[in-house]
This record gives structure tokens, C-alpha cells and sequence, in this order.
């Protein structure tokens, strides 16, 4: 009955085309001290001193290839996968710390976000393989007392470094997994705690916080973890909070089938679909958000990252959802039947999303739809020809799609540029301070401020051995190590702070064209090599920035660069404009004007 839903079987490619590249990164050789790790470069190449933890997870993609039968699948029932996944399973307790907590990015890291992201994954491996661990000496033992480990830790400790709300929900939906495998309270009332944190920093648009702000990648990903929360505790507060996020992010659904960008707060353009998939159950739009995002999560389609085409930091968190994702559709449904969840998937839900919804004439000014949501600073804006998103919030990014031809067209990230001394600066930051006009009635926006200085930090061997030497001595107490993360989250993430160069945007959308001009004026420094349109992020994030194939198709202005250099004040503008002809036609133009004002 399952082959019906024409999603299945992409998942299923995913895991099948994946399980190869997975089974390379883990250790098989069983003569090794490192057996089981799923980190290459730790065990194989030996170009690090740790196994990032984080790896482990992929036992749980290659468990549920190992449990189903269905064509193509070499790996279900095979003896020799479950060792390997035992084996992995085993690793993970080996490399734990006393106090529960593993290492991701650096030994002695104690990460609360590693151990719940990993606990998670090894909770549900255990769950489902039951009583095939039993051959297996110690094994089951060993877990338990891992779980209750890492259980005990995520308990006794919180992220002080930002507030992430998928990672805050990663750790409630360990823990509810805990209390259902270790019993007792104390976990599940752990749990409910931070479900309530969760709750009281969502935003009323509906979007969940990360580092201030909302970023639909990663607001997918913490669908994901409350909607599996949401089944496992049946807690109803959580399916509200749910419906409202889920309500927030159709509208940075985009129409060639891709979501989110630089206008988010992490610049993500990931999609996680397990969320949606165990929602669909309840809420009809995160079934028509699958279904238009079914061709782009096809492994060819190159329209979104996925597992094929993004590193393994991101590829076996990835799978783990796609796994997640699979399982929602051969286990029993809570709701609906499922011939008419099969049905669903087929037909439609009836939802249509904003971007394939056609403007309508009472709600906006000259056949245009503007929809502004206040404290997030996002905007939409549909009209016959186009659908667009705007990140006011990061200094009016932009991304412009053709409802016709379903593409990109345009997508401007904001001013990157130079000033005396090479120091980069840049319009694209996250900022809710800035002066902003929304003039629904003429369907334009504006916004003004400053440029913002920008860290370009990489790692050099100096800093690289200062940084070790902190985490193997101070970084062992734990007062410390928070210290640390507080300070790589300032120095990585935060805005390093104004430049004295002052910037305007505004945006005004007609029927059948978009102007954009940006003004900008250097107060007391030069300004040099200055360039707009590029596709670029201001900020470290390693999720970001994965090839999407959008960025061949979009229209390209002729050069970024804007200006060679620009005096102390002088002012810049630059306008580009996007039409379309009677025909449909779209073209890009530019006009640069230099010494206005």
C-alpha cells in the first residue's frame, strides 16, 4: 500500500544512494581501536585528534535500510550491516565522558547540542532493533547507561551561547525518547520545560528563534523535532505551536520549489521534510508544502541541497530526516486513514501556497499582495508576474522569482565592499534597529542605516594552536568551556559592528516592474571595490552556502562591481530594475550614478 504515495520512493533513493558513502565513513575494520567511528578523517586519514560524535547518528539511516524490504535494497536483513551497526552504536558509549556529554567540533567541547542529536538517533536504533541487539555482548547494557547519561546531562545543563530553538527542541525530544526507554519523570518533566521556553520565545508570526531571528531552513528542521515530540507525547500545546509555525513558513515556501536564503537569520536554504511528513496527519499545508517541494527533494534535481550534494556535516543529518521521513509513511497513521493520506498526496490538499496563489485585487494596491511580517522584518510581495521575498531585517536582501517560468530572476544579497586598510563591509547584516518605511499603498519599502564591519575569520596553525591549548586546559571546567562558546558565538556570528558609511534601500513594486535603489555615502573613509548582486553571507555559517541550481539560472546583471572607489563624502546610487514585457519576458538593467547629494 506505501508504493501509492509517490514520495516514498524518494526517500527511499536517498538512503540507497547514500548507504555507500556512509558505510566508507565507518571504521568496519573490527581489529581497529577505533572501530565503529564514522568520522574518516579521525580514523582513516588521521588528520585530527577526535571523532566528531555527531557522525554517529548515521546509524539510524542504515537501520531502517537494514529493517525494510523494498526493491533495490541490498542492505535489508544483511548480518554483516547489523554488526557494523552495532559497532557504531558501540563507538558512540566508548567516547562518551563521564559527565554523558560528547565533542563535535573540538575535544573537550562537553556539547549539550551533540549529545541530544545523538541521543536521539541512538534511542530510536535501539527502539526499533529490539531484541537483534541481544547477540551482541554488553551492548544493551552499555546503551542504557549511556542513554541515562547523556539523559542526566542534557538535564543538568542549557545552551548559553544563543538561543537556537531547533537545538533546544533536538534536546526535549531526547529526552521525551529517554523517558519513555529509562522511566521515570525526570526527563519527561525535563522535557516539558524546555517545550515551554520554546513556546515563550516564539514569535506571534509563528517562527522559532534562531540567534534572534527566523530563518526558514532551520525553522524545518525544528518542525521536525516538535512534530516527532508532538507524536511521541501527543501534547497539544506542541501541535498549536506547530500549526503557527507551519503557518509562517509557507510564505518563504518559493515557486521554483527551493525555501529560505540570505533574508533568513542563518542564511539556510535546507529543507527538512520529516516535520511536514508527520503533520500532514493534521494539518493540510504541510502536505501541499511536500508536494511542491516532492520534484525538488528528487536526488537529481539539484534544486535544493540534499545528501548528495552538501558535506557530511549536513549529508547524515539529512538522511537522518529522510529516514524519519520514510518511517511516517510504513508505520500506522494517528489520523487520517491511509489510503486517504495516499490520496492527499496525490490529489492536493486544497491549500494553496502564496507563491502559486494569484494576487487578489482586494487585498493590495494595483493587483499586488504585500504581506509584512513586523518583528521578523520579512515581507512578500505577489503579483501577476513575480513572487518575491525581502529580508528587511538583513539590510533588504532580495530574491525575485518568475511565477510563470517558476525561476529565480533576480536575487540581490545586499553591498559588499572595502574601505581604506581592506576592511570588508557590508548592508547584509542582522539588524532590527534600522529605520524602516513600509508604504502599503504605494507598495514600496525603505529602509536606511549603516554598512556593518565584517569578521572573514579562518583558522591560521597560531590561533589554531591557542585555541586547542584553551580547550585541553581551561576548557575542562565547564564554567570555562560556556565561556568559550560565548565568545566564538560573538566573534563568529554577532555583527562586529557600524561603519561610518551611511546606506539606503528602497524597494517599489509595480505590476510588471521592480525598482531597487541603493544609496550609499562614506562619511570620513574611502570606500573601494564596491560590488552588488553577488550571492555572498556576511556571517559564519557552515549550512550555508550549499550550490543550488538557481544560482545558473537566474538573470545576471553584466558585473557586480559598482564602483573602483568612493570618497569621503560622496554618494553612490545604483538602481537596477526588473521588467517584464507583454510577453512575459523578464530583463535585468543597472544604472549607476556617482557624486549625487
Amino acid at each position: 500500500m506505501d508504493n501509492q504515495n509517490p514520495r516514498i520512493p524518494v526517500y527511499r533513493e536517498h538512503l540507497l544512494n547514500a548507504a555507500p558513502s556512509l558505510l566508507s565513513h565507518l571504521n568496519r575494520d573490527p581489529y581497529s581501536p577505533t572501530y565503529g567511528s564514522f568520522d574518516r578523517e579521525f580514523w582513516s586519514w588521521q588528520s585530527k585528534d577526535f571523532s566528531n560524535t555527531d557522525f554517529q547518528r548515521a546509524v539510524f539511516p542504515l537501520t531502517v535500510l537494514y529493517l525494510h524490504d523494498f526493491e533495490g535494497n541490498l542492505y535489508y536483513n544483511n548480518p554483516r550491516l547489523l554488526t557494523w551497526i552495532a559497532a557504531g552504536l558501540s563507538f558512540w558509549c566508548k567516547i562518551q565522558y563521564k559527565n554523558g556529554s560528547f565533542d563535535q567540533w573540538y575535544p573537550r567541547e562537553y556539547s549539550v547540542g551533540t549529545t541530544a542529536f545523538t541521543l536521539g538517533p541512538a534511542i530510536k536504533t535501539f527502539s526499533i532493533l529490539g531484541e537483534k541487539l541481544g547477540q551482541f555482548e554488553n551492548l544493551k547494557k552499555n546503551l542504557l547507561r549511556s542513554f541515562r547519561r547523556g539523559a542526566d546531562f542534557i538535564c543538568s545543563q542549557h545552551e548559553s551561547h544563543g538561543f537556537i530553538s531547533n537545538h533546544r527542541a533536538g534536546m526535549a525530544l531526547s529526552l521525551a525518547y529517554s523517558s519513555k526507554v529509562l522511566g521515570g519523570n525526570k526527563y519527561g518533566d525535563k522535557a516539558d520545560t524546555i517545550i515551554k521556553d520554546i513556546m515563550d520565545h516564539q514569535s506571534p508570526e509563528g517562527w522559532f528563534r534562531e540567534y534572534g531571528g527566523a530563518d526558514p531552513g532551520y525553522e524545518s528542521l525544528g518542525i521536525s523535532y516538535l512534530a516527532a515530540y508532538y507524536e511521541a507525547t501527543k501534547n497539544e500545546a506542541v501541535l498549536k505551536m506547530l500549526k503557527n509555525s507551519v503557518d509562517f513558513y509557507v510564505n518563504f515556501v518559493h515557486p521554483d520549489g527551493t525555501a529560505g536564503g540570505e533574508y533568513g537569520s542563518r542564511n539556510t536554504e535546507l529543507f527538512f521534510p520529516a516535520g511536514f511528513e508527520m503533520l500532514r496527519d493534521y494539518y493540510d499545508p504541510a502536505e501541499s508544502i511536500l508536494q511542491h517541494m516532492s520534484s525538488s527533494m528528487n536526488p537529481n534535481s539539484g534544486k535544493i541541497p540534499s545528501p548528495s550534494s552538501v558535506d557530511i556535516f549536513n549529508m547524515i543529518p539529512l538522511l537522518d530526516n529522510y529516514a524519519q521521513a520514510y518511517l511516517t509513511h510504513v508505520t500506522e497513521p494517528a489520523g487520517r486513514s491511509r489510503e486517504e493520506l495516499t490520496s492527499l498526496a496525490k490529489s492536493g490538499s486544497g491549500f494553496v501556497l502564496p507563491c502559486l496563489e494569484s494576487p487578489d485585487p482586494e487585498k493590495g494596491s494595483g493587483n499586488i499582495d504585500l504581506k509584512y511580517f513586523p518583528e521578523s522584518q520579512l515581507c512578500t510581495v505577489r503579483s501577476k508576474n513575480n513572487y518575491s521575498v525581502v529580508g528587511l531585517s538583513k539590510g533588504g536582501v532580495i530574491k525575485i522569482f518568475d511565477r510563470k517560468s517558476k525561476k529565480l530572476v533576480y536575487d540581490n544579497n545586499g553591498i559588499f565592499a572595502r574601505l581604506e586598510g581592506k576592511r570588508p563591509v557590508t548592508s547584509q547584516m542582522l539588524d532590527f534597529d534600522r529605520q524602516i518605511d513600509i508604504d502599503e499603498n504605494e507598495n514600496r519599502l525603505k529602509l536606511s542605516g549603516n554598512l556593518y564591519y565584517v569578521r572573514q575569520k579562518h583558522q591560521t596553525p597560531f590561533t589554531f594552536f591557542i585555541f586547542r591549548l584553551v580547550t585541553m586546559t581551561a576548557g575542562r571546567i565547564l564554567f570555562f568551556n560556556k565561556m568559550i562558546k560565548r565568545i566564538l558565538s560573538k566573534v563568529l556570528i554577532s555583527a562586529p559592528g557600524k561603519a561610518p558609511v551611511d546606506y539606503r534601500r528602497e524597494i517599489r513594486f509595480e505590476e510588471d516592474n521592480i525598482v531597487i535603489t541603493d544609496t550609499i555615502k562614506s562619511k570620513s573613509n574611502t570606500l573601494a571595490a564596491i560590488e552588488s548582486g553577488a550571492k555572498f553571507v556576511s556571517i559564519f555559517m557552515g549550512s550555508a552556502r550549499y550550490f543550488q541550481r538557481n544560482e545558473l539560472t537566474k538573470k545576471n546583471l553584466p558585473d557586480c562591481v559598482v564602483a573602483e572607489q568612493l570618497l569621503p563624502g560622496q554618494s553612490l546610487t545604483v538602481t537596477d530594475s526588473i521588467a517584464w514585457d507583454d510577453s512575459g519576458k523578464v530583463d535585468v538593467k543597472r544604472v549607476i550614478d556617482t557624486n549625487i547629494g
